[in-house]
C-alpha cells in the first residue's frame, strides 16, 4: 500500500505542468520534511528512536536569477526507551544563485 501511495504522488507531481520564474520581483517557496524511526537492538538494550525535521524556507527574487531568503528549522529527536527528547530550532539567510535561464526546464543553483 506504501508503495502505492508514493507512486501515485510521483505520478501526480510529474503530470503537474510546473513553471518556475526566476525573474526579479517573484517569490520561491519550499522546504523539506521527513519523519525516520527506526529500532536499535543492542547486546544491553534495546532503543527505540524517531526523528522529525520540518524546514519550510521563503526568498524573494531582488535580481533576474539571484534570491535572498530565510530558511526556518526544526527537528526533534524522541528516545523512547529513555523517555529523552531533544528539539533543535534554527533561523538562517540564504542568498541563491541559479545559472540557467528560465526557458530550461530543470537549473542548477548555488546557495550560501
Amino acid at each position: 500500500m506504501k508503495n502505492i501511495s508514493l507512486l501515485i504522488v510521483f505520478i501526480l507531481f510529474k503530470t503537474l505542468p510546473l513553471n518556475a520564474q526566476i525573474e526579479k520581483r517573484n517569490w520561491i517557496v519550499g522546504g523539506i520534511a521527513y519523519l525516520n524511526s527506526y529500532k536499535y537492538i543492542g547486546e544491553v538494550n534495546n532503543e527505540t528512536i524517531n526523528h522529525l525535521k520540518l524546514s519550510p524556507n521563503i526568498g524573494y527574487f531582488i535580481a533576474n536569477k539571484f534570491v535572498s531568503g530565510l530558511s526556518l528549522s526544526y527537528s526533534l529527536d524522541n528516545y523512547k526507551n529513555r523517555n529523552v527528547k531533544y528539539s533543535n530550532y534554527s533561523v538562517s539567510p540564504f542568498l541563491r544563485y541559479y545559472f540557467l535561464n528560465n526557458e530550461k526546464m530543470f537549473n542548477v543553483f548555488t546557495q550560501i
